[in-house]
């Protein structure tokens, strides 16, 4: 699973506003500015694997935010949060990776998990 932490992502694009009239535009991701803490986004790399007997087939995100928590270590002291927004570009949609607000301590972090909570069972994957 590769990552990324920034406060802006950015993707081109090309749009035509006639046939022969084209432009290479881009898109700007970036966290919103809605609530008390400051955030920053996380850009997930990463492949859901589900074999034929599996009854779920949800998105990573979806999975997240039911039964997901991101844990993080900063200056030796440890934080959970589950305060984890979905986000993408609006216009050109980037499917091959999973981009989420985060609290924006997690640039400074030297540890980040990525824990599920699911059925009495603890599954966690180690993101840096």
């Amino acid at each position: 699973m590769n990552y990324e932490i920034k406060d802006l992502f950015v993707t081109q694009y090309n749009t035509c506003i006639k046939k022969d009239e084209c432009y290479d535009l881009n898109e700007y991701l970036q966290p919103s500015f809605s609530g008390y803490e400051d955030k920053t986004i996380l850009k997930l790399n990463a492949t859901l694997n589900y074999d034929d007997s599996s009854i779920v087939k949800e998105s990573l995100f979806d999975l997240i935010s039911k039964y997901g928590e991101i844990r993080y270590i900063v200056d030796n002291k440890e934080y959970t949060t589950k305060d984890i927004k979905s986000t993408n570009f609006s216009i050109s949609k980037d499917n091959s990776n999973y981009y989420a607000e985060v609290p924006k301590s997690l640039e400074k972090a030297t540890n980040i998990d990525l824990v599920f909570n699911i059925r009495n069972y603890k599954y966690v994957y180690t993101i840096k």
